[in-house]
Formats: structure tokens, C-alpha cells, sequence
């Protein structure tokens, strides 16, 4: 936003964030188990880094049991027919609460299990003979346990440490290598024996030295990989995309090519999963009431409907996996006072909901429960109870979700909505500025938003409150003039320059006009109000502006919120070096990230070029540089591109810090752009 009384301006943007738990990637793990790998800051940027590294380590680990294994790798038939839907495994009692399990490609299964008075065990069992074939205590009680290879060796990651370590069969002292730097949340593909991560590219990480190779490159169109499925060779990605005012477009990719193999009618999905056959896209009319979850289920190879379904209210967590097409869902203490826990089995294909029934037996409820399916479509379960004397303990309990009981038609209802929003267009009192904006917007490649048009940008609700240009409030002559304007501050900059921002799908550099900008800080009466603010909305970045504060001088507000479009820009391609930017600052230096309070005491002006009574170098522009990183960028680009009209204490030359800042931004972004634009623009006069 920038802000009215101090001018200053902040970004908003919109997140996509996954709320059910899953099994949607090969290493079943869930989303709790991903979020537990990453790494965040509130005190300054996270820190990211593309080298890897790698090491060896021993550390000794406790043997308890070990056995041969022998077992032949397992196919879709190896199981023999169950009698009922659940059945015990009699070969695992392992103290404390079981979680995580992981299988491998020939059916067998590994559950780490713990609790706070005993240390950690991993176990390896062979579900189709129902032998234990190997149980052990980690190196460390921080391991997470990620898979299980087809030699029988097992793999860890230890985050705190850094560590991911190899417990080979037939040794319980593991091979260690470093964690790879700038990957979070390594998986394991037990189909293709691959450890890999995703986040906006695919990588993969060299079992024996620990080298990462990128599989599929960082494609600036793609915001977000969702799921990865080596066993079909492809991925499911959210995708930048002009439609609907610009969205977010959830397709399926080939691995091999990256190529589009199914384009889905899924729009800004809230959360979306592969199963076996299918792509399921959760959506909620409002998060923020009780308004029912939809779950629409559509066909991975053609991206057909094949129903919408909402789930009953006692419904719990939601796993799916891709060696399966059944979704199950947790419910607990369904028959009141006998304690009976249940699972529900959803099968999109026949349209039905049923149930996994289980006595209770002191079995534990099913807080943090996890489950996986197998290659063989058999669901595994660790289940915990306590003894007499209240000691934890798991066992694994196989489920064939095919043989769920109590059968009854799901709860069906119509596919939600992907529009959204209401069109809306300027009134015809502004059509002959609806097309000088369009005239003009021709000539540098952007698209001008005016009147009503502005209520259209998306995402802006969660911060802000738009008031259009209307009528009521403007006339012919002062739209013209904001065009008139915003024609000159184009013309500043090299030819092209805008060009740059439009995408293959299109979309671009969008630039709306409003009267006013209403945050919630002035709803609740503070003094916060903004001038301007950006949006990275699919394809489009919108630079959305106050008219008021374009006049006299255009380039006050917009110097300062296009640097916030080229850094979303440039970033699609090129991710910033956070730590890099970080090391600029004074040592032990944390952004403040509260937009309402900086500046309210005269310390804030420290280490600012507006400290009158500094006796170093600057290390900020002034105080709203000190709000959040990406504030200080864009304050110094418009304090630089504005350098001639200063007085020479207030210029960024007269600082070798921020002159080193500066050069690190132009560093950053003349690859994508060929030149450094703030450097070679040229103010209208």
C-alpha cells in the first residue's frame, strides 16, 4: 500500500493454502509432515539457496529385531482376499504412538512410532506374509521418516539437524548426507526410487552423494506445483492465466516434456489432489463461515466432471493417494457412548459413501492419525491403544476400502462456480475515456482500468475496500487528465519496457485507477491509509493507484509500486536472494513488518538517510524501509529514480550501503529485462 499522510505504499497478494490432510504425492505424506520441513522467519526473509551439498556421517543406533527379508516383490493380486474390510497385522506391536507409514514399491511398509517416555523405533514389515522384517531405534528422536526402498533400505530426514540418513538393510548405523540448501519437504517416489522436492520446479536428489539435479526448470507461468506422480510421469501445477480476470489455472503436465497433458476447469483452487484416476478440487463459498466444503472430482486425462459431492459434518480428516481412487476420511466416536471409531470410504467412481468399522479395545481416537495406500490399492492404518497400565502401543491394521459397509449415495450437489465475481463496466458517461485508456494502453503494452472496471480486479478484498471513478464524482476533463498524465510517466521508460510483463497465456501490467483505497486500519479508525498497492493476480500485475496522488507528480506513487510489479515479475523467473539482501542490514537487524507504528519514535529514524544526527553510512531510506523487505526495495528504487531533485544528503549515492543495495536489484533484474529500467528512463517533463 502507500500510504496518504506519509506517502508510503505496501503489496498484497494472494495465497493459496492447503487445509486437508493428504496423500496425494507417492510418499503418502501429509500435509502436517511438509509443513514440519519448512523453514519461515518472521524477523527477516526467509532464506533461500539452490546449492547442494553433501556429506558422510556414522551414527550408531540401536538394533532390536531383524529379520531376512526375502519376499519376492509384491503385485496387484499378491494379497489374499480379506473377510472383512479391516484386518490386524499380527506381527507389529511397537511401543508408542505409530505415525507416517511409508511403503515401497514391492508392498512392504515402514511406520516410525513414538511417544515422550520412550525414543523412537522404526519398523519395517511385510503386510502380504505379515513378518516383521526389521525394527530399530534412529539416530535421532527429530527423524521423519520419508521411505522405503526396494532393497530394504530405509530414509530419514533429521530438519533440525539438517540431516537425511540411509539405514541400509541389514545395518542399523545409517550413511548420512547433508541436507540439500534451498529444498524443503524432500519426498520419496517409491515407483520410480527417487528422492526428490517441488515447489515451483522439480528436483531430484542423488541418493549417494547428495547432489540435486532439476528435473523440470522453474517456469516463470507456473505459481505453484501442487503433486507429483512419477509412476504416471506427471505433475499437477497451478498456472498463470489471463481467463476470468485473471486466475490461477490448476493443469496436469507430463514429467518427461513438461508439457500440457489435461487442462482442468479449475480455478484459484483452494486446495487440489491426484488421486488414481481422478484430480479432487476442494472449494468453500466463504472460508470464514460454516458454509459446506465442495469437493468436485474430474478425470485426469481428459479433465471431464464426474460429480461434486459435500461431505457429512462429522467428517474429519481426508487422505487420497495415487495408488488409489476411494478417499478416505476420519470419523471418531460415531455411536456416542460406545466408543466405536469409524473411517468413511468415499468412491467417486459408484457414487457411494461407506464404512470402515472398528471395535474400540482401548483404540486410541484419531488425533494425528495418518494412513497410506499401497501399490497393491490396499490402505494401511497404525493403529495406537494403551494397555492396562496405560502404556501406548501400534499395530497395523490393513484396510480394502472396496469392502466398506453401510453404503448410501453421496451427498451430490452442483459443480461450484468458476467465475466468481460479477462482470462489471464503466458507465457509458466515460466511453470516450474508456477508449483514449484503451488508445493509449495500445501503445505500451497495458491495460488501463477505469470507472467500475476496477471491482473486477480480484484478490484485493482480503485488505482493502475499492471506491470506483463514477460520474458522481469526476468528469470528463479530470479522467482525461489522469490519462494524460499516465501517458507521460509510460513514455519515461525504454520502449518495450511494459511489453515485458505480458505473458504466453497474456495478462500483463494492469494499472487501475480508483478514488479511493480504504484498509481495514481506517475502518477501525487508525491512522493507516493507503495510496496505492499491488497485486499478483495469474497473469496480471495490477498496479492499483489513487487518482488524488497522481497529481501533481505521477511518479511519487508510481515509481514506488512498479518496483513491486517487477519484483513479482522478475521473481516468476529468477527468485531473489533473501539472505544475499539480508546480510545489507546491520547485524541482528529485524524488519518490524507493522505498517501502523513506524515512524512514531524518533529512534525509527536511525541508520536512515533522514537521521540528522547520524554519524555513519545509511542502511534505509527512511523509516517505511524498515516496515519489510520488500518496502525497503522499493523505497530505494524510488529515492534513486528520483536522485536529481534531492539534496545530496537524502541521495542513495551519498551511501556506499544502499548504493550496494541499488546495484544488487539492478544485478537481479537486468537478465530478465536486458537493461537496468531504472537506470535508463527518462522523466517526461
Amino acid at each position: 500500500m502507500k500510504i496518504v499522510k506519509n506517502i508510503i505504499s505496501v503489496t498484497a497478494a494472494a495465497m493459496i493454502l492447503l487445509s486437508v490432510t493428504s496423500c496425494g504425492s507417492e510418499d503418502s505424506s501429509s500435509q502436517a509432515d511438509s509443513s514440519s520441513q519448512s523453514t519461515s522467519s518472521s524477523e527477516a526473509e526467509t532464506v533461500s539457496s539452490a546449492a547442494p551439498s553433501s556429506s558422510s556421517e556414522e551414527s550408531a543406533a540401536e538394533s532390536t529385531v531383524s529379520e531376512d527379508n526375502t519376499s519376492k516383490p509384491a503385485e496387484e493380486d499378491v494379497f489374499a482376499p480379506m473377510t472383512s474390510p479391516a484386518q490386524e497385522l499380527t506381527c507389529l506391536k511397537a511401543e508408542g504412538y505409530g505415525d507416517e507409514p511409508v511403503f515401497s514399491s514391492d508392498n512392504k511398509i515402514a511406520v516410525i512410532c513414538s511417544s515422550p517416555d520412550v525414543s523412537s523405533s522404526i519398523s519395517v514389515v511385510d503386510p502380504v506374509t505379515d513378518k516383521l522384517i526389521r525394527s530399530f531405534t534412529p539416530a535421532a528422536n527429530s527423524e521423519l521418516l520419508i521411505g522405503l526402498r526396494p532393497d530394504g533400505t530405509v530414509i530419514t530426514t533429521d530438519i533440525p539437524n539438517q540431516k537425511i540418513r540411509f539405514y541400509e538393510s541389514g545395518s542399523d548405523t545409517p550413511r548420512v548426507l547433508d541436507y540439500p540448501k534451498g529444498l524443503t519437504a524432500l519426498k520419496y517416489a517409491p515407483s520410480a526410487d527417487t528422492l526428490y522436492a517441488f515447489s515451483r520446479n522439480i528436483s531430484s536428489v542423488d541418493m549417494q552423494t547428495g547432489e540435486v539435479k532439476e528435473l523440470v526448470p522453474l517456469d516463470e507461468m507456473t505459481k505453484e506445483i501442487k503433486e507429483v506422480d512419477f509412476g504416471r510421469g506427471i505433475y499437477m501445477a497451478d498456472r498463470r492465466s489471463a481467463e476470468l480476470n485473471g486466475s490461477l489455472k490448476t493443469e496436469l503436465f507430463s514429467l518427461d516434456k513438461a508439457e500440457c497433458c489435461s487442462s482442468l476447469p479449475i480455478y484459484n483452487s483452494e486446495s487440489v489432489y491426484l488421486t488414481k484416476s481422478y484430480v479432487i478440487n476442494e472449494f468453500s463459498e466463504d472460508a470464514s463461515d460454516d458454509s459446506d466444503t465442495i469437493y468436485s472430482c474430474f478425470n485426469a486425462d481428459d479433465g471431464s466432471s464426474v460429480c461434486s459431492f459435500v461431505l457429512p459434518p462429522e467428517a474429519g480428516n481426508l487422505f487420497m493417494s495415487c495408488y488409489s481412487d476411494h478417499i478416505l476420511t476420519t470419523v471418531s466416536n460415531t455411536d456416542g457412548d460406545s466408543g466405536e471409531t469409524c473411517i468413511m470410504v468415499i468412491d467417486p467412481a459408484s457414487g457411494e459413501i461407506g464404512e470402515i468399522h472398528f471395535e474400540n479395545d482401548n483404540l486410541i481416537t484419531f488425533m494425528g492419525l495418518s494412513l497410506c495406500a499401497s501399490p497393491s490399492g490396499r490402505w494401511f492404518l497404525p493403529a495406537s491403544r494403551s494397555d492396562a497400565n496405560d502404556k501406548v502401543f501400534t499395530s497395523l491394521i490393513m484396510l480394502d476400502p472396496s469392502q466398506a459397509e453401510n453404503k448410501k449415495p453421496l451427498d451430490k450437489t452442483t459443480l461450484p462456480d468458476s467465475g466468481g465475481k460479477e462482470h462489471h463496466e464503466p458507465e457509458s458517461y466515460f466511453s470516450e475515456q474508456r477508449a483514449k485508456a484503451d488508445k493509449i494502453g495500445e501503445k505500451y503494452g497495458i491495460k488501463i482500468v477505469l470507472g467500475e472496471e476496477v471491482l473486477d480486479v480480484p484478490d484485493y478484498e482480503e485488505s482493502f475496500q475499492l471506491v470506483p471513478m463514477t460520474s458522481e464524482s469526476y468528469n470528463h476533463s479530470d479522467v482525461d487528465s489522469t490519462l494524460d498524465l499516465l501517458d507521460k510517466v509510460f513514455s519515461s521508460f525504454p520502449d518495450g519496457f511494459f511489453k515485458k510483463f505480458i505473458t504466453p497465456a497474456g495478462g500483463g501490467l494492469r494499472i487501475a485507477i480508483v478514488d479511493d483505497i480504504i484498509t481495514e486500519d481506517e475502518i477501525l479508525g487508525e491512522e493507516f491509509t493507503a495510496a496505492g498497492f499491488v497485486l499478483d493476480s495469474g497473469a496480471w500485475i495490477t498496479i492499483v493507484c489513487e487518482d488524488v496522488n497522481l497529481h501533481p507528480d505521477p511518479y511519487f506513487v508510481f515509481n514506488h509500486e512498479l518496483w513491486h510489479a517487477v519484483q513479482y515479475l522478475v521473481e516468476r523467473k529468477y527468485p531473489l536472494d533473501s539472505k544475499k539482501w539480508n546480510s545489507f542490514n546491520p547485524e541482528g537487524f529485524v524488519y518490524a513488518h507493522n505498517y501502523e507504528s513506524h515512524g512514531s519514535e524518533d529512534t525509527d529514524y536511525m541508520n536512515t538517510l533522514y537521521d540528522f544526527n547520524k554519524t555513519g553510512e545509511a542502511y534505509f531510506v527512511d523509516t517505511y524501509s524498515r516496515v519489510a523487505p520488500d518496502e525497503d526495495r522499493a523505497t530505494l528504487i524510488e529515492q534513486l529514480m528520483r536522485e536529481d531533485e534531492l539534496e545530496p544528503e537524502y541521495r542513495v549515492s551519498s551511501s556506499s550501503i544502499l548504493q550496494a543495495k541499488a546495484k544488487f536489484l539492478a544485478d537481479w533484474i537486468k537478465p530478465y529485462f536486458g537493461y537496468v529500467y531504472f537506470e535508463n528512463w527518462h522523466p517526461a517533463a
